[in-house]
Parts: structure tokens; sequence; C-alpha cells
């Protein structure tokens, strides 16, 4: 038999507890309660055109937001799983999607896109004689040894940001700022380490750059940072003066070369340049004597092959540190601003001519007197009967050749401006200026110059000069602003109007308009068809019945049209 065993409620407790505490000592098990949430992003498409969107989508479980930014684009963010976003700028841009769980826990994902450069974006383009003005940032750590470029640039007209060590150690957003600029400029004045790191990190971001990069520091131009050239030696001691390469670039514009060289171009101590044996593809453009001073390599060109092209131009300048150009100087360095941004140096403006002027006429015989006092002052003249009657869009492509279109007196009007308004369209397309003589074809039934139809042969033969100081009496002498006579014989053919619509009035001869003009792409009177070049009206007889005056008003207005005045 089994004895009962009694054991008092104390020996219980000490049983089960130790039981218990030796059977879980070595199991400890992990209890998960449910399965973690997870996320799978995607983007459409990561590359796109200037102006293009893209999609983005989040496909998440157990989560409680979904927070996305995007850098660069339409909209900057959004909490909705799914989103379309535009980007309007062009540039590398990160997008980035944070999702939180319930449990807590974030992730991030991270998208790059490229987005093309604005194809409507096109070159500056800069009126004859004019340079640009231009938003150029100054990539420098100290402003005060630079403050010279800073001013030189401010003098020309362009505007300059400048803060010191902004663009250190660059990143994605900074490269965006910096495409936000017409032109950034890599001063001696910066710490190669911080422009273009110990390896190609750095330098790859800088190549996202699209602005064109003015880069004047050999030390950040070697291949241990930017990469321009393939070499890591640089040379403090060099010359101070240019040889050109190519001495026809834009950038040696206004400068005087004595057998190639500029002279020197510093008032201090010499170039500091990269010690390299070529320039891998770039273009030399000029050198100290014995070593590389100038070049500039294409957008989306490895600078030397295996280097990582930029998406932007890039010239090299050697510098030394801080500013010591001299006047010389001064000019390069703006032409190679001009020519980095606008693609170009503005020519000159011509404002003599000669010109390439195109006499409409249906006698060349009886405007003879016209073609003799231009070719005399240098002009050439074509002139051909009737070649521009009833005139067509080839024709008018013919006249956007010339420098100035001159519609004679001897011209029907009707093979001019026709009898509606088909062939005034036609004329308006002509960019070129046009100097109308004719009364009859200014009117509104023709190219409608004025609104009116009459025309008044009866006129005077001298001029009130409404604006005496406008560019056609130059070296007229005026008598109380009056020319007195400009003309052998007859008296002036003008239309009778009692306002220039939207004109200038230059002269009448005395009750009735005599010279008028009107700027491009704007109607002659409101609702006349406006045209695409400048025009001027000067009221004439039938033939040429010009006295020295005359000639002399007459080829001031087609060299004051012909100069694009």
């Amino acid at each position: 038999m089994f004895k009962k065993l009694k054991f008092s409620k104390l020996y219980y407790f000490i049983i089960c507890f130790t039981v218990l505490n030796l059977s879980c000592e070595d199991d400890i098990r992990e209890v998960t309660l449910y399965d973690a949430g997870e996320t799978t992003a995607s983007v459409s498409n990561s590359s796109l055109e200037f102006g293009a969107s893209t999609n983005f989508t989040s496909s998440s479980t157990k989560s409680i937001t979904t927070d996305w930014t995007f850098e660069g684009g339409t909209p900057a963010t959004s909490i909705n799983p799914n989103v379309t976003v535009t980007y309007n700028s062009s540039g590398t841009f990160e997008a980035q999607l944070l999702v939180k769980y319930v449990d807590n826990t974030t992730e991030i994902f991270t998208f790059s896109i490229f987005v093309e450069e604005d194809p409507n974006s096109g070159p500056v383009d800069v009126p004859c004689g004019e340079y640009g003005n231009f938003d150029v940032v100054l990539v420098t750590d100290n402003i005060s040894a630079d403050q010279g470029f800073i001013s030189v640039l401010e003098d020309a007209g362009h505007s300059v940001q400048a803060i010191e060590g902004q663009y250190n150690n660059l990143t994605s957003t900074g490269a965006n700022q910096l495409n936000n600029f017409d032109l950034v400029i890599i001063s001696r004045n910066t710490n190669s380490v911080s422009i273009g790191g110990d390896n190609s990190a750095l330098a790859t971001i800088w190549a996202t750059v699209e602005t064109p990069v003015l880069n004047m520091n050999a030390f950040t131009a070697r291949s241990s940072r930017l990469q321009l050239f393939n070499s890591t030696e640089v040379d403090e001691s060099g010359g101070n003066s240019l040889d050109a390469n190519i001495p026809e670039h834009p950038i040696f514009s206004g400068i005087t070369l004595t057998g190639n060289n500029t002279g020197t171009i510093l008032t201090g101590s010499g170039l500091h340049t990269v010690i390299v044996s070529d320039v891998g593809n770039g273009t030399l453009i000029a050198s100290d004597g014995s070593k590389v001073a100038i070049v500039e390599w294409e957008a989306n060109v490895e600078f030397y092959d295996g280097a990582i092209p930029a998406l932007g131009k890039r010239m090299f300048m050697s510098s030394p540190t801080g500013y010591m150009l001299n006047e010389v100087g001064d000019a390069i360095l703006l032409n190679a601003v001009q020519y980095l941004v606008a693609g170009a140096i503005p020519e000159p403006c011509n404002s003599g001519g000669p010109f390439d002027v195109v006499l409409v006429t249906d006698s060349v015989d009886g405007d003879q007197g016209f073609i003799t006092i231009l070719e005399e002052a240098g002009h050439t003249v074509q002139a051909i009967n009737g070649q521009f009657n009833n005139l067509d869009a080839g024709g008018a492509n013919q006249l956007n050749n010339f420098d100035v279109v001159i519609i004679t007196r001897n011209t029907n009007s009707v093979n001019i401006g026709g009898d509606n308004s088909a062939l005034a369209n036609v004329w308006a397309t002509v960019s070129t200026p046009v100097l109308n003589m004719n009364a009859y074809t200014a009117r509104s039934s023709r190219l409608q110059l004025f609104n009116s139809t009459d025309v008044d042969e009866g006129g005077g033969n001298s001029l009130d000069a409404n604006l005496p100081e406008h560019p056609i009496f130059t070296d007229v002498t005026l008598t109380s602003d009056n020319t007195g006579s400009i003309l052998t014989a007859g008296g002036f053919h003008s239309v009778l109007v009692s306002d220039v619509g939207n004109g200038t009035l230059l002269a009448s001869d005395g009750t009735k308009v005599a010279i008028v003009e009107w700027e491009a792409n704007t109607e002659c009177y409101d609702g006349a068809i406006p045209a695409s070049g400048k025009r001027m009206f000067m009221s004439s007889p039938t033939g040429y019945m010009l006295n020295e005056t005359g000639n002399t008003i007459f080829v001031n207005a087609v060299e004051y049209l012909g100069a694009g005045n």
C-alpha cells in the first residue's frame, strides 16, 4: 500500500517555485506577436525631359504615415502613397519616402531623378556692342582677397554672390543651387580638399553642375580633385603673360597681341598652373610660355580619358592667389565670362556700315540718284525692277538677308500692298528694317503704316524737326528746328493723317507728316498688322530730287536703321 503523504502549504509553495525556476532558466524564447510591416517603393521614370512628370508609388503594409519629399519637383511634398511629380528645373534631384510603421519603426527610400536642361533656354542673346549682365557665383574661402574680381565683374554689370565656404564639400542640393546661376567661378582662394575631396565623391557631384564653370584654382583642377588634368603637380611660379595658342578665340577679343603674346596681364606674382604634358580632351587656348594657362572642355566630355565628364562647359584659367589682374587681365577675364555664358563675344555695333541695302523699285533709272549716294557712302545696293512686286514668303526671306530695305516712290502701290491685307501680312514678316518712301504704299489700304487712304502730292520741300536731337539730323544745320530746303525740285508726297498712331513723329513739312518711325512688333496704329522689324516712313517726291542736306538726312536714316538703333 501506498502511504498518504501530507505536506503543509509552505512545502507546496517551495516545491512549485523550485520546479518553475529550474524549468525556465535555460528556455527563454522570443515571441513575435505580429508580422513586421514592409514597403515596396518605385518610380516610373528617373530620367526626364525638362518639364516632364513621373509617378512615384508606395505599397506599404502596417504603416501609420507615408511622407514624400521631392527636391526640385512640384508638389514638393505629399502624404499620398501614389503621387505624380512635375520637374520644371534641370539638374539631379533626390526624392525621398519616409514610412512609419505601427510599431513606431521607420524606413527610408531614396530615388535620384535626373532632369534634362530646358531646350528653350539657349545661349544668352546679347545685342551688338553690349556684354550681357549675368548672375555669377564666386566659390571662395576669402572674399577680401577676391574683392578685386568681384569689383571688376560688378563694374561690368554682372551680379556676384560670394559667401565664404558656402560650396565646400558640395552636396546635390548645393549643385542644384549652382545650376541657378549663369556662371560659377572657382577662385584660387579655395581649399582644394573642400572642393575636390580626396576621392571621386565630390568630383562626381561637381560633374552634375550644368552651369559653365570657370576654374581658376590649379590645385582643384588636378586629377586628385576635379579631374580637369591628368596630373597632381602644380607650379606656383608661372609667367605673367599669355601666349595665345588660338589668337582668334573670343577671349582675346579687343586684346592687342604682339607675336600672339598678350603682354603682362598681372600686377604681381606669376600664374599658378598644373604641370601636365597635354590637355587631354580639352582645347589649349593659351599658355604662359611653357605651361598650360587657359583650357576649355565642352559639356559631357571626359577631361582626359577615364575622368568624370561634367554636364556643363568647363574652362581652366591660371591665376595666382588673390586678385592681381591689370587692365589686360581684366579684359580677358570679362571676355571669358561672356564667352562661357553667351557662347560668343558681341561684335561692335556697325554704327555706320557699310550695309547691304536693297532698293524695291519699278524704275532703277528714276532712282539712280539714291543708288549713287548710297554707294558713295560705302554701302552696297541691289536694285532690280519689280523684283519684289507681289511679295511672297520666298521674297520676304530674301529681304531678310539685307541690312536695310528701301521702298521707293517709283513703285506701284498695288504691287506692294495689294488691295487687301494678304500682301501686308507677307511684308509684316520682313524683320529687316524698312525705309518706306512711298506714301501710297504706306496707306491703310496697303502696308498699314497710317490709318488713312488719302495722299497729298503738293507738300513742302523743307522739314521741321519734331525731334531735332534724333540721329537722322546729325551734321544737319537746323534753324529754329527747320532744315531748310532738302529738295532740288517738287514737293513731298505725304499721307493725309491726323496723327501717327503708335509711331514717333520725327519731322513734318510744316502741316503734314514727313518722317515717322515705329518699333518692331508694334501696330503702326491700333488694329494694323504689326511688322516683325523696325519701320520708318520718309516723304519723297517721285524719283531722286534730294540736295546735299537731303542726301545727309537720307544716308543718316539708312545708317540709323542698318545699325539696329
